[in-house]
């Protein structure tokens, strides 16, 4: 499999990087990666996070490039789209055909025991007849593609001395102005990816390992890839255009060249799946529809939810644009494999040893110093370190005996509050309860007392003798409505009795004493 040479000249526009091996592995959870692509006329960025096994698309949006005649991205574009976005500062990728992209033939047997700087060494002077740039100025990034098993059926060529690999090649002055120019807008550049290698990576969205394809229509050229289990199958440019399908749909000018084209594209989509689309062309309904056509299961535009287009309509084909863009982020968060076929121009740990092993028996010396220095300086430091412990733990221990005491006064404190609390509990019970029943009897008493009392009596005093006895003296003008009176007291239920003490004989009355005695 080879990337084609883009049928555009060199230079800066949208690039993503495609999928690396089967199998993704975790990053470090919630990680976040700020992706931008110069795609023609416009500069996009998004904002994707690793969500447990999954991504989370946070945010996209674009910008109209105020140079296209300008590769590299400028400041005034990169802030402008961190504060469209939210983001401030962090890591950043830039997903541009600066970057270079080809296939390379190599010995099998002699790659396979070389280490990643080790491979890049090695291809780093067999790019400038595909990219035209020289290997002593070049940056390189190489990936190596996944053995695929042959299924039932296919051809299997007996020629196994021979492998390929992806490669990526970008000049060392060019990344190095990229990266001033992040960071002068408050980012840290960590690698440039082709476009060739990121545009499909969007399908690892879903999870899915059906066989499917996907179609990016871009403003001057298209990228059409295969994908098997995650793998890609093949991946190639095409010729077709945003421009060129729609003027060919206007009927402005009809390509046969074209469809034909687009017939042997479609043949190669797996069934029964539609075709994907995405890139500037997935935008245009004429265009859908007109791909559509080919296709025996349709095409459907590329559908990008994110967290923060709460009001985004479902399927809205206008996020189809962002699928390169997107999917260099996943790229970037998927894993060291993945992150193999971008560009950056960070020496390896072990290069950086051995470019400086003459300092090595100094650096030995030195440390054999510092340690022994270190031992008798930590020795005395214990020490000092001890006797200041003893002396705290003296402080301390006083001031637990003093708040032992004050705990044993507080503890005596609360038995006697314990105490006090019981009893206002007793009286607090008694309002709640025995209280208003004897206010009960008593209202119900002196309200019997009134009722019953006949119109021949009047009453001249009332005292209470006792707890259960009350005292009452008065006038009757009737004998017989004294006695009623007291009878009538003594059916009450309250009523243990009523006495009459005393009758005294008064002009035209009867002067009488009565005691009456209440229950309980």
């Amino acid at each position: 499999m080879r990337f084609p040479k883009m049928p555009r000249p060199w230079r800066a526009s949208s690039s993503k990087k495609g999928s690396s091996s089967g199998g993704f592995r975790l990053p470090s959870p919630g990680r976040r990666i700020l992706a931008v692509e110069m795609a023609g006329d416009d500069i996009r960025a998004a904002v994707v996070r690793r969500q447990g096994r999954g991504f989370e698309i946070i945010d996209y949006a674009s910008l109209k490039r105020p140079d296209t005649h300008e590769d590299l991205p400028d400041v005034a574009s990169l802030k402008a789209l961190a504060e469209r976005l939210g983001v401030s500062g962090g890591a950043a990728i830039l997903v541009s055909p600066l970057a270079r992209a080809f296939e390379l033939l190599m010995d099998r047997a002699k790659i396979r025991g070389m280490k990643a700087y080790q491979l890049r060494e090695a291809v780093k002077w067999e790019v400038e007849p595909y990219t035209g740039i020289n290997g002593v100025t070049a940056l390189i990034a190489v990936e190596r593609k996944p053995e695929l098993k042959a299924k039932p059926g296919d051809i299997v060529y007996e020629d196994d001395d021979q492998t390929t690999v992806n490669v990526a090649a970008i000049e060392r002055n060019v990344y190095r102005a990229v990266r001033e120019r992040f960071k002068v807008a408050g980012f840290r550049l960590t690698r440039i990816y082709p476009p060739e290698a990121c545009f499909y990576y969007v399908l690892h969205m879903d999870g899915r390992d059906t066989p499917r394809a996907v179609l990016e229509v871009g403003q001057d050229y298209s990228n059409f890839a295969v994908l098997s289990g995650g793998i890609p199958q093949q991946i190639n440019t095409l010729s077709l255009s945003q421009e060129s399908i729609a003027a060919h749909v206007s009927g402005e000018l009809v390509s046969q060249d074209l469809v034909d084209t687009m017939r042997f594209t479609v043949r190669q989509v797996p069934q029964p799946e539609p075709l994907i689309l995405s890139g500037l062309g997935a935008t245009d309904r004429d265009i859908v529809d007109f791909i559509s056509e080919f296709c025996p299961n349709g095409a459907m535009p590329l559908d990008l939810p994110r967290s923060a287009g709460l009001a985004d309509a479902k399927g809205d084909p206008s996020h189809a644009v962002y699928g390169t863009v997107v999917g260099a982020a996943m790229r970037e968060l998927h894993g060291a494999g993945a992150r193999q076929a971008g560009i950056d121009d960070s020496v390896p740990l072990s290069v950086r040893i051995r470019q400086s092993a003459y300092l090595v028996p100094v650096a030995i010396t030195g440390i054999l110093v510092l340690s022994l220095t270190g031992h008798y300086a930590f020795m005395r430091y214990q020490e000092q370190d001890y006797k200041a412990q003893i002396a705290i733990y003296e402080t301390d221990l006083k001031k637990r005996k003093a708040e032992i005491a004050t705990y044993e006064g507080l503890l005596a404190e609360k038995d006697k509050l314990g105490k006090e609390v019981e009893q206002a509990g007793k009286r607090l019970h008694y309002m709640e309860t025995q209280a208003d029943q004897e206010m009960n009897r008593f209202i119900e008493f002196f309200r019997d007392m009134g009722q019953d009392m006949p119109e021949h009596i009047v009453l001249k005093s009332f005292a209470q003798a006792d707890k259960s006895a009350f005292k009452l003296t008065g006038s009757a003008f009737d004998l017989e409505a004294l006695g009623s009176y007291a009878a009538k007291l003594q059916e009450r239920g309250w009523c243990d009795s009523a006495v009459i003490d005393k009758i005294t004989a008064g002009v035209g009355r009867l002067e009488f004493e009565m005691t009456v005695n209440i229950k309980g």
